[in-house]
């Protein structure tokens, strides 16, 4: 019983994900905008990654609490 608990916890435990911590952006070019994209904390235990679009595009896949940026061009 002592080894399936240990192994639960080591299960449990490597399948929450942080993101890394938030950082500026490098500014963007004339003309372009910077556009952060955060995803909150959604619960323990979840390991699926969530896909963000922009005008059909994949930019960025982000994990529990984890944040990027990418510049957009008007239009």
């Amino acid at each position: 019983m002592r080894i399936f608990s240990i192994i639960l916890l080591l299960f449990i435990s490597g399948c929450t994900t942080i993101g890394k911590p938030f950082s500026e952006a490098p500014k963007p070019t004339e003309g372009e905008s910077i556009v952060y994209i955060f995803r909150e904390y959604v619960g323990s235990g979840n390991f699926w990654v969530t896909n963000f679009l922009i005008d059909g595009k994949s930019v960025v896949s982000l994990y529990d609490k984890g944040y990027s940026w990418v510049h957009i061009a008007p239009g």
